[in-house]
Order: structure tokens, then sequence, then C-alpha cells
């Protein structure tokens, strides 16, 4: 129940979620026609993804119907994957590793970077702080390792950026992620009646 008093819209906005989209899916589509041996070349740009995709082609001409499928290993020759926790409240402090895979041709320095920052509602309270960490590891060809960091939230609700950056000579990669902010118990207001 909200607190009498006015307080209805800053205790609504203070425990609200923060709508943030964790894993942005591949979706890719496109709409074509083929000459007449029934073939065409097509070009998609692929989004900050590893893994596996899964193509779907679905014909039709006069009435006829036809499809079929396949799929396509994706997979860049410098990889990182962190691990990271799906929502965290205000002032927590946590460790996340960021594995690296090092799919390229030699060995070398994997140089690693993390910036954190935060996109918050407004809530009155101080924002976070922007934060860059630097790490650098050596890593032999085709092996992994993993590289831990540890981050702080701040006391404001919203979402935290987190961008990471590994490069390896002429080989660069990124990832982002958002993790929700909130807090951790709902807002509590104390009446004392004389």
């Amino acid at each position: 129940t909200p607190p009498p008093g006015g307080d209805a819209a800053l205790a609504k906005r203070d425990v609200a979620r923060p709508n943030v989209r964790r894993v942005v899916p591949a979706v890719l589509w496109r709409k074509f026609r083929v000459g007449a041996e029934g073939k065409n070349r097509l070009t998609f740009k692929i989004p900050e993804f590893n893994g596996r995709l899964r193509w779907m082609a679905v014909a039709s001409n006069k009435g006829a119907l036809g499809s079929t499928d396949t799929a396509t290993t994706v997979r860049e020759p410098l990889m990182i994957e962190p691990t990271l926790p799906r929502f965290a409240g205000f002032g927590d402090e946590f460790e996340f590793p960021v594995t690296v895979y090092n799919h390229t041709d030699k060995s070398g320095v994997v140089n690693l970077t993390i910036n954190q920052s935060s996109s918050a509602v407004d809530t009155g309270r101080p924002a976070a702080a922007r934060l860059s960490v630097r790490r650098s590891v050596y890593l032999e060809r085709d092996a992994e390792t993993s590289v831990w960091f540890r981050i702080r939230t701040g006391d404001v609700m919203g979402a935290m950026n987190i961008s990471i950056r590994a490069e390896m000579g002429r080989h660069v990669t990124t990832h982002t992620a958002n993790i929700p902010v909130r807090p951790v118990a709902m807002p509590a207001t104390t009446y004392e009646h004389r």
C-alpha cells in the first residue's frame, strides 16, 4: 500500500523494475526473389553474436510452398564471454570472470578494457561514477583463460552499462551488457502518533 501524504508517486518510482533487455536476439529477415535457376545470393550483417545461427527459407510460387533450414557457426578469432549477475542492488560489489578464447593463428598478449557507466532513473540519489579498468593476459594459440574483474553499483535505479573490449594485435572484439539495478527492499515510511 502506498504511504499516505502524497508519497505514492515517489514510492512507485523507487521500486519499479528497470526495463532492461539483457539479451538482444540475433534475428535477420529478408524478402527476395530468385532467378530462373531458383538461386540468389544474399549478404547479412551479423550483430554482436557468437554461436550457432539457424537459417530458414520459405518459398512460394503460384500456390506451391517449400521450406528448408540449415545452421552456421559464428565464431570470431578472438572471443570474450563474461559471466554477469542477472540483477544487482544499490551499492552491491561483486567479482565476475571474462573468459577469453584465442582462435587466432598465433599466441600473444590480450588487452582487456572494461568501462562501466550508469543509465539511471532520477531518484534524487547521487549517480554512480564512471569506471574504467584494464587487464592484460598472455594467451597461447587455441587456448582460453578467465580474467576476473571487480565492480560496484551506484545508489541509483536503472541500468548499469558494462562495455568490454579485447584487443590482440589486429584482432578486436567487444561485448556490451546491461544489468538492472534496483532497491533490495520496498521503501518504508514510519509514523509516530502522539
